[in-house]
């Protein structure tokens, strides 16, 4: 079965996307999405109906849920942007 080359592979990948190649891509990189579809079957999920999800973002806000005996500061997405 196909392997990742390091687990820095997806961080390799986004780096030469991102800043050098986006439509060739060099060969350490097409072994990468050899290796994604390889393994990809491995990572299938099954969620519960009604499961709840966050998308994933860098950082959190801060909001306050008051009770009668009880303040907590709880993380929360950022806001939506317009």
């Amino acid at each position: 079965m196909a392997e990742f080359d390091s687990v820095a592979s997806y961080m390799w990948f986004e780096e030469e996307a991102r800043t050098e190649r986006r439509h060739f891509y060099s060969k350490h990189t097409e072994d990468f999405f050899k290796a994604v579809l390889a393994t990809g079957a491995n990572r299938v999920l099954n969620l519960a109906k009604d499961t709840s999800l966050w998308r994933a973002q860098r950082g959190h806000a801060w909001r306050t849920v008051k009770y009668p005996d009880l303040t907590l500061q709880l993380t929360t997405p950022y806001p939506q942007s317009e």
